[in-house]
Formats: C-alpha cells, structure tokens, sequence
C-alpha cells in the first residue's frame, strides 16, 4: 500500500506512471480490460519471483543462522 502511495504522489501527470499505478485504470465502472490487467500483473510479478528464486538460498541460510542458540 506504501509503494502504491508513493507512487500516486510521485508521477502526478498521465504521461508517465508506474506499473502499480497503471493497473486499476484497466478497471472502469463500465469496462474491464482484462488481457492488459493481466499482462501488467505478469510485467510487474515476474521480475519479483525472478530475484526471489537468486535470493531464496541466502535468506534461508541467514533466518536459519540467526535462530540457532548456542
């Protein structure tokens, strides 16, 4: 919800805007545009599971570090 915030305030113009912000104007009162909600939600998931599969092995191996009592 932050990120969302931040964003609005950030690019207050319609030229340019984040992908965040760029998917609820997919959703009209009258219309939905389901194939460009769609591949905005793919565009702005995959870079995020991309750097978590990179990432996974270290995060485990430090929350698993951190709760060994000695």
């Amino acid at each position: 919800m932050e990120q969302y915030v931040v964003a609005l305030t950030i690019t207050s113009s319609g030229n340019r805007m984040t992908l965040t912000r760029a998917i609820p104007g997919f959703v009209t009162s009258y219309h939905e545009q389901w194939q460009y909600l769609f591949a905005t939600s793919i565009v702005a998931i995959v870079p995020v599971v991309v750097l978590f599969v990179f990432v996974e092995r270290y995060l485990v191996a430090g929350l698993t570090a951190g709760g060994v009592r000695g």
